[in-house]
């Protein structure tokens, strides 16, 4: 019985140095949305804006999701309210990649009027050796963003347009403490 203890113990005391030694190079990145910059609606009244995100990893796995939740958006009328908010964050381990596309949307309250692409995004991350290694590209352009010093790291620009509108959108990974 003593020795089944010992083994036991001795079991789960390597198990959790493993487990320490696995999780000792993750990095827990997020991408936030520092704010949108409106050049040009695409309606009269005002654009009802939302971000569809795409993630895709390295099983591809995909997952998809809506910022903010349907049946909500940001109006572009109090678009300058609408900052500082988190668009994903997860968890990369050594050697993990993972590639978020962010699609500005333009919402339409039709069901027989779909809803509008202003633009996509593309994010690829990867952890290096418990670095994290950004590339940031508009898909189908020669053109990517714009880099900008903010407070807490560099900010992307994006000018994301189409016939429905034409806006600026600022991201970041906020550098961790």
């Amino acid at each position: 019985m003593k020795k089944i203890l010992i083994l036991v113990l001795s079991m789960l005391f390597c198990n959790a140095f493993a487990g320490l030694e696995q999780n000792r190079d993750s990095i827990q990145p997020e991408i936030k949305l520092n704010h949108i910059a409106p050049v040009e609606h695409g309606e009269t009244n005002a654009d009802e804006l939302y971000f569809d995100v795409t993630v895709l990893d390295q099983n591809n796995k995909r997952r998809f999701f809506r910022i903010p939740e349907a049946p909500m958006h940001w109006s572009s009328k109090r678009i300058e309210q609408f900052k500082n908010i988190s668009l994903w964050r997860g968890t990369l381990i050594e050697g993990q990649k993972v590639v978020l596309i962010f699609a500005l949307m333009e919402a339409d309250g039709s069901p027989i009027n779909p809803d509008d692409l202003i633009g996509t995004i593309r994010v690829q991350l990867m952890n290096e050796s418990g670095v994290l290694k950004a590339k940031w590209t508009i898909p189908n352009r020669t053109t990517g963003p714009t880099t900008i010093v903010g407070k807490y790291g560099e900010i992307q620009e994006f000018l994301l347009t189409s016939d429905d509108g034409s806006y600026k959108v600022y991201l970041e990974l906020p550098k961790k403490n």
